[in-house]
């Protein structure tokens, strides 16, 4: 049994019950915004008055994962199906969901990629009888009781296909996510140059952190109070970099890694956006953070991951696990129970 470190603790919504990932427990009439830990990918769910859209699905290995995920939140049909654009760890998911959901509408930038993947993608959207729609800048849509709006792509001629990515101004009330696909500088030099409004609470950091995004004059334009980088551990990359944390950590802007925490849910009314964890405000880059950070020292739990059992950090046959067998755990026992683990019989957690 294997499981990766990440982050694990309870809803902090005051008179709202404690959900598991993918459940689907929150009010209609709000916004739920799920940022799916796809690996080195990016998947969002958008939901909102019992309507849903989903922002990308990462890669091949994690799209029956999104499927599942789509079905436990409640998902029978998405209104918006929506292709950031079309590399391999934003596109291949949503060719499993189109394959599992009816969908009102598939939105997709204007170039093609000659890709299996993007052929899928194709063949998947006109087994729906539907045909991608190119959205233009400053194309407003609804979505239940929230609206987005898309900020980008302004050009059909990019050097750099990540540019092509649909950035979309997610708003409920008062409160703003930015959705920015795998968009870079010059993508967002040209949203500034627009005009458009692009402050907001939360920003979802552009190409899961890279350098080649997330500028300086960008940020100082958002202003986001808070930042969601997905990407995965101990990726190939180096993501996020160096460049874009010292960036988010100068400006003291709250961190939210899927990386590190998994799932990630944020939930608002209009006014305040309540997450399903704290920040991890763990400002390392990709290269560093796994020889840099440990949660042991606020580990509710050891885990063998050998044997299956876990035990408390006190218990004398946790230090006794190898180390590659050895995991810290941050959670609930409910938790762990579920995952399949066992509890050690000599310390009783």
């Amino acid at each position: 049994m294997q499981m990766r470190k990440k982050f694990l603790s309870t809803f902090l919504l005051i008179g709202l019950a404690v959900l598991e990932p993918g459940a689907s427990a929150f009010a209609d009439g709000n916004l739920t915004v799920h940022f799916l830990d796809v690996g080195q990918g990016l998947s969002v769910l958008l939901q909102s008055d019992g309507h849903y859209a989903l922002y990308d699905g990462g890669d091949r290995e994690y799209a029956s994962r999104v499927v599942s995920y789509l079905e436990d939140a409640g998902v029978q049909s998405l209104d918006y199906v929506i292709a950031s654009h079309y590399d391999a760890d934003h596109l291949n998911g949503l060719v499993g969901a189109l394959n599992a959901f009816p969908a009102n509408a598939v939105l997709g930038p204007d170039y093609t990629r000659e890709t299996s993947v993007y052929r899928s993608f194709l063949e998947a959207v006109d087994g729906q009888g539907l045909s991608v729609q190119h959205p233009s800048v400053g194309s407003t849509y609804e979505l239940g009781s929230s609206t987005f709006t898309v900020l980008a792509p302004s050009s059909d001629s990019y050097e750099d296909g990540n540019n092509y990515s649909i950035v979309l101004r997610l708003a409920e009330g008062d409160d703003v996510f930015l959705l920015m696909g795998d968009a870079e500088s010059d993508s967002e030099e040209e949203i500034l140059a627009s005009g458009l409004d692009v402050a907001c609470d939360v920003l979802c950091v552009g190409h899961h952190g890279s350098a080649s995004s997330t500028t300086w004059d960008f940020l100082e334009q958002a202003l986001p109070e808070s930042a969601v980088i997905s990407c995965g551990l101990e990726n190939d990359y180096g993501h996020p970099h160096t460049e874009t944390m010292e960036k988010l950590e100068s400006m003291e802007i709250s961190l939210f890694r899927t990386d590190l925490q998994g799932d990630l849910t944020a939930y608002t009314e209009g006014s305040g956006i309540a997450w399903n964890t704290d920040p991890c405000n763990v400002y390392t880059s990709g290269s560093d953070t796994v020889s840099s950070y440990s949660m042991a020292d606020a580990a509710d739990y050891i885990l063998n991951t050998n044997t299956g059992k876990f035990h408390l950090p006190s218990c004398q046959y946790a230090d006794k696990i190898k180390e590659e067998n050895r995991l810290e755990y941050v959670g609930s026992r409910e938790g762990l129970i579920e995952e399949g683990y066992e509890p050690c019989k000599r310390c009783n957690p």
